[in-house]
Protein backbone atom coordinates (compact mmCIF):
# COMPACT_ATOMS: atom_id res chain seq x y z
CA UNK A 1 0.00 0.00 0.00
CA UNK A 2 2.69 2.68 0.85
CA UNK A 3 4.14 1.58 -2.10
CA UNK A 4 1.41 2.64 -4.73
CA UNK A 5 1.43 6.21 -2.22
CA UNK A 6 4.97 6.70 -3.46
CA UNK A 7 4.66 5.77 -7.24
CA UNK A 8 1.69 8.10 -7.15
CA UNK A 9 3.16 11.21 -5.43
CA UNK A 10 5.91 10.42 -8.00
CA UNK A 11 4.10 10.80 -11.04
CA UNK A 12 2.20 13.82 -9.90
CA UNK A 13 5.22 15.71 -9.44
CA UNK A 14 6.76 14.38 -12.36
CA UNK A 15 3.29 15.79 -14.23
CA UNK A 16 3.93 19.14 -12.36
CA UNK A 17 7.59 19.06 -13.58
CA UNK A 18 6.22 18.42 -16.84
CA UNK A 19 3.41 21.38 -17.17
CA UNK A 20 6.17 23.75 -15.76
CA UNK A 21 8.57 22.69 -18.24
CA UNK A 22 6.13 23.16 -20.56
CA UNK A 23 4.67 26.34 -19.74
CA UNK A 24 8.19 28.21 -18.92
CA UNK A 25 9.21 27.29 -22.89
CA UNK A 26 6.21 28.05 -24.06
CA UNK A 27 6.93 31.41 -26.52
CA UNK A 28 5.27 34.51 -25.65
CA UNK A 29 1.93 35.06 -28.11
CA UNK A 30 0.32 38.51 -29.24
CA UNK A 31 -2.46 39.59 -27.15
CA UNK A 32 -5.34 38.66 -29.59
CA UNK A 33 -8.37 41.23 -30.42
CA UNK A 34 -11.17 39.45 -28.79
CA UNK A 35 -10.99 38.07 -25.52
CA UNK A 36 -10.56 33.81 -25.56
CA UNK A 37 -13.32 31.72 -23.44
CA UNK A 38 -10.03 29.08 -22.63
CA UNK A 39 -6.55 29.12 -23.29
CA UNK A 40 -3.36 26.52 -22.25
CA UNK A 41 -0.51 28.43 -21.05
CA UNK A 42 -1.62 31.95 -21.37
CA UNK A 43 1.92 34.05 -22.14
CA UNK A 44 0.98 37.32 -23.48
CA UNK A 45 2.84 40.29 -25.07
CA UNK A 46 1.76 43.22 -26.68
CA UNK A 47 3.22 46.69 -28.15
CA UNK A 48 2.58 49.79 -26.00
CA UNK A 49 2.60 52.95 -27.03
CA UNK A 50 3.90 54.89 -24.42
CA UNK A 51 3.06 58.77 -23.74
CA UNK A 52 6.16 61.16 -23.86
CA UNK A 53 5.93 61.27 -20.15
CA UNK A 54 6.02 57.38 -19.68
CA UNK A 55 8.62 57.09 -21.20
CA UNK A 56 12.12 57.12 -18.86
CA UNK A 57 12.54 54.56 -16.61
CA UNK A 58 11.96 56.19 -13.62
CA UNK A 59 8.26 57.03 -14.53
CA UNK A 60 7.39 53.44 -15.74
CA UNK A 61 8.49 51.80 -12.75
CA UNK A 62 6.75 54.91 -10.65
CA UNK A 63 3.39 54.00 -12.99
CA UNK A 64 3.56 50.25 -12.31
CA UNK A 65 4.49 50.66 -8.68
CA UNK A 66 0.81 52.40 -7.89
CA UNK A 67 -0.52 49.02 -9.74
CA UNK A 68 1.44 46.67 -7.18
CA UNK A 69 4.44 46.12 -9.80
CA UNK A 70 8.03 46.06 -7.91
CA UNK A 71 11.19 46.51 -10.23
CA UNK A 72 12.75 42.94 -9.93
CA UNK A 73 15.72 43.20 -12.12
CA UNK A 74 16.70 45.00 -15.16
CA UNK A 75 19.51 44.59 -17.92
CA UNK A 76 20.25 46.32 -21.18
CA UNK A 77 17.19 45.06 -22.94
CA UNK A 78 14.50 44.53 -20.23
CA UNK A 79 12.58 45.98 -17.25
CA UNK A 80 11.37 42.74 -15.19
CA UNK A 81 8.42 43.59 -12.80
CA UNK A 82 6.72 41.12 -10.52
CA UNK A 83 3.59 41.46 -7.97
CA UNK A 84 0.89 39.29 -6.08
CA UNK A 85 2.12 36.22 -4.30
CA UNK A 86 2.99 31.93 -5.63
CA UNK A 87 0.41 31.16 -2.64
CA UNK A 88 -2.25 33.06 -4.46
CA UNK A 89 -5.53 31.70 -5.34
CA UNK A 90 -6.46 31.23 -9.20
CA UNK A 91 -7.56 34.76 -9.58
CA UNK A 92 -5.20 37.33 -11.66
CA UNK A 93 -5.12 39.89 -8.31
CA UNK A 94 -3.79 37.71 -6.26
CA UNK A 95 -1.43 34.87 -8.30
CA UNK A 96 2.25 36.09 -8.34
CA UNK A 97 2.75 37.21 -12.26
CA UNK A 98 5.82 38.96 -14.01
CA UNK A 99 6.01 41.85 -16.51
CA UNK A 100 8.52 42.20 -18.68
CA UNK A 101 9.19 45.40 -20.61
CA UNK A 102 11.46 45.72 -23.42
CA UNK A 103 14.07 49.06 -23.71
CA UNK A 104 14.06 51.19 -25.01
CA UNK A 105 10.84 52.33 -23.63
CA UNK A 106 10.10 55.35 -26.42
CA UNK A 107 10.45 52.60 -29.33
CA UNK A 108 6.87 51.06 -28.51
CA UNK A 109 8.35 48.25 -26.35
CA UNK A 110 6.88 45.18 -26.14
CA UNK A 111 5.46 44.36 -22.50
CA UNK A 112 5.18 40.49 -21.87
CA UNK A 113 2.75 38.77 -18.80
CA UNK A 114 3.16 35.47 -18.08
CA UNK A 115 2.48 33.45 -14.18
CA UNK A 116 5.58 33.66 -11.96
CA UNK A 117 5.73 29.90 -11.36
CA UNK A 118 3.09 27.91 -13.95
CA UNK A 119 -0.82 28.60 -15.37
CA UNK A 120 -2.26 25.57 -17.18
CA UNK A 121 -5.02 27.72 -18.65
CA UNK A 122 -6.85 30.84 -18.52
CA UNK A 123 -10.29 32.11 -18.73
CA UNK A 124 -9.37 35.37 -19.93
CA UNK A 125 -8.41 36.79 -17.05
CA UNK A 126 -4.52 37.20 -18.04
CA UNK A 127 -6.21 38.57 -21.47
CA UNK A 128 -8.52 41.34 -19.63
CA UNK A 129 -5.36 42.44 -17.37
CA UNK A 130 -3.18 42.81 -20.46
CA UNK A 131 -5.83 44.78 -21.86
CA UNK A 132 -6.65 46.84 -19.32
CA UNK A 133 -2.92 47.61 -18.44
CA UNK A 134 -2.32 48.52 -22.19
CA UNK A 135 -5.15 51.16 -21.97
CA UNK A 136 -4.20 52.82 -18.72
CA UNK A 137 -0.60 53.29 -20.14
CA UNK A 138 -1.44 54.47 -23.26
CA UNK A 139 -3.69 57.27 -21.98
Amino acid sequence: MFIEYVVFGVIVVVIIGVITLVYHKAPFRYLPSNKPKFTWFPKYQVIIQLPDWLQTTEALVTQLAELGFTLKTHDKTKLHFTRGCVLGDFSIKLTKINLHVELPLNDNPHFQLNAAWVVAFDTGDFWTFLTELKQLLEE
